[in-house]
């Protein structure tokens, strides 16, 4: 009886030495698992900051396209203006050649007359 009694104690003894093995197995993956855990939680914070950077980058790109619109809506009006008053020249300066066209032919015939006069 005291043979089996060894032997039960022995085996008791193997157990409780796997069982310790076990247990500093398990203490080391809680260990890896917190190590995990912290990282993520790094992770989750550089997320966290970079969607908050992409927010910002998305509010000032939203502010820069709403200014283009604004200037190009801008830009078009004084454009079909300046070619507004671009034609309004054109046509004023058009009348005065004109005008300037029509008193070089007075002129012209008043000298003709003039000349006509004087060699009479």
């Amino acid at each position: 009886m005291d043979s089996r009694q060894n032997r039960m104690d022995s085996g008791l003894d193997k157990m409780d030495s796997r069982l310790d093995t076990i247990d500093s197995r398990l203490d080391k993956v809680d260990s890896r698992l917190d190590t995990i855990d912290s990282r993520l939680g790094i992770i989750d914070s550089r997320l966290d900051k970079t969607d908050s950077r992409l927010e910002t980058m998305e509010t000032k790109v939203t502010k820069i396209d709403d200014s283009q619109v604004r200037m190009e809506n801008e830009l078009i009006d004084k454009i079909r203006a300046l070619f507004d008053a671009r034609e309004v020249q054109n046509d004023v300066n058009s009348r005065i050649v004109s005008a300037l066209n029509r008193i070089e032919n007075k002129l012209d015939n008043q000298s003709w007359e003039l000349k006509l006069t004087r060699a009479k």
